[in-house]
């Protein structure tokens, strides 16, 4: 008979779906924390597939956020009023620097929030000008850090909990121990076991994890 194990998510409406560990507990607290916010926005940075978006989409919610993509460029920056701004991804889209730089000005200004997520800092944001540069790096930089072992943990319980699959704490501790640690390995993983125990019509145990071992992330 498998164990199964409670997995610990955020405790609190909205953020109740978001699992809380070690690596994304900064970005957490300062998520949770608006609207009392020490600057008018915040850089939110982390790796692939670490919740970025999740916590993105938790905030906007909270704030009343409009999301901002580069095709609200044809708006112009003062038009945007004060309501609150949510940006997925500077780097590697196409934004406009004359516009950003009177929409970072037009942000101060009001003081409106801002939350902007990229898988980079804005160090490595594609812009060349310095006075949009210098903007960029003025607001405070949240970084999100790949999972330690306890993370991977509740992420596995999670991740397959959401696949309607059971797993024990044996399994859980096989896998957090020889795993990749990044939250693209975990979600490589758990695909490639779901597919694996669905074709050989196997549970996910210990000893199929072994024969699986040499194909894991």
């Amino acid at each position: 008979m498998q164990l199964v194990l409670d997995f610990p998510p955020c405790p609190g409406a909205p953020w109740k779906g978001f699992i809380p560990g070690t690596a994304n507990q900064e970005a957490l607290s300062w998520l949770r924390s608006w609207p009392h916010w020490s600057n008018y926005g915040l850089v939110l940075q982390g790796p692939p597939s670490s919740g970025k978006t999740h916590l993105g989409r938790l905030w906007q919610e909270i704030a009343g956020a409009r999301l901002l993509t580069r095709e609200d460029q044809a708006t112009p920056p003062t038009s945007l009023g004060d309501q609150p701004i949510l940006i997925d991804g500077i780097s590697g889209e196409s934004w406009e620097e004359t516009w950003f730089f009177h929409f970072l000005n037009a942000r101060k200004h009001l003081s409106a929030g801002l939350l902007i997520l990229d898988r980079q800092a804005p160090a490595a944001w594609p812009f060349a000008t310095k006075d949009v540069i210098s903007r960029c790096r003025a607001l405070p930089l949240i970084s999100i850090a790949e999972p330690d072992e306890a993370l991977v943990a509740a992420l596995l319980l999670a991740l397959f909990h959401k696949r309607g699959i059971t797993i024990s704490s044996e399994v859980v501790q096989f896998l957090s121990l020889r795993l990749e640690r990044t939250y693209t390995a975990i979600l490589r993983a758990i695909e490639l076991l779901d597919a694996q125990s669905l074709q050989s019509g196997r549970p996910l145990t210990v000893p199929f994890l072994r024969e699986m071992e040499g194909i894991l992330p």
